[in-house]
């Protein structure tokens, strides 16, 4: 098994290679150019790395979001292209679920929160079990209304992403076993992803790239100014 993940969701850009004995290579790169611009320089950085070349792979894997629709789209369509080039299947998989990925086996619930902007965090309720379970979610939200998604819930929570700081305040209030996630936790890694999507592969979850569709869970600002001034989608 040899996967490659592209994570390019948030500001952060990831990719990796992971094997059935956990990372061959990888590569970040956090808001210095576009990722557009980094990216494939990145993917050929870990095929030199790791000493590997794309006829060794078995799949890739990419993140569908929630996060910034560009970056959503440069990704994705690095991914499909690769994937459909080289022949290989493409697991598509959550944001989220990455940022949750770290905690699995502990039983923990995790909120991951990323920075939605507008005032809003993208967020859900993962189960730390072998593999992150998702309860709710994934959804765009203000602050004010994590109290009341979490209060179906019981037991001890963990906090991570870089949309914490937007929500901290909110969850100092609340009377419940909360514990931070560290800042350098906070975005996604792509090893995390491709071991994700390795986990899909195997599944037989994955495989058509032209089926891994974005998870934008909002909204576009244009689509949403445009429904504000001829009450309807475009067509």
């Amino acid at each position: 098994m040899l996967v490659l993940g592209i994570d390019t969701a948030t500001p952060v850009a990831g990719v990796a290679l992971v094997n059935e004995n956990g990372l061959v290579a990888s590569r970040l790169v956090s808001g210095i150019r576009s990722h557009s611009v980094c990216l494939l320089p990145m993917i050929r950085d870990v095929f030199q790395d790791g000493r590997v070349k794309a006829g060794d792979l078995t799949g890739l894997a990419v993140s569908t979001g929630p996060g910034s629709f560009t970056g959503l789209r440069i990704g994705l369509v690095c991914a499909r292209t690769l994937a459909r080039v080289w022949e290989l299947p493409l697991a598509g998989v959550s944001t989220l679920e990455v940022l949750a990925f770290p905690f699995a086996g502990s039983g923990v619930l995790v909120v991951p929160m990323l920075n939605a902007r507008r005032g809003e965090v993208y967020t859900g309720v993962y189960l730390a079990s072998v593999r992150p379970e998702c309860l709710a979610g994934p959804m765009a939200v203000p602050p004010r209304e994590l109290a009341g998604i979490l209060e179906s819930f019981t037991g001890r929570i963990v906090t991570v992403g870089d949309g914490l700081p937007f929500a901290r305040a909110v969850l100092e209030r609340m009377d419940r076993d909360i514990t931070e996630a560290p800042p350098v936790a906070w975005a996604p890694r792509a090893d995390y992803l491709a071991q994700l999507g390795a986990v899909i592969l195997a599944e037989g979850l994955g495989g058509d790239p032209l089926a891994v569709l974005p998870r934008y869970v909002r909204l576009p600002e244009a689509e949403v100014v445009w429904r504000q001034r001829y009450g309807r989608g475009r067509d």
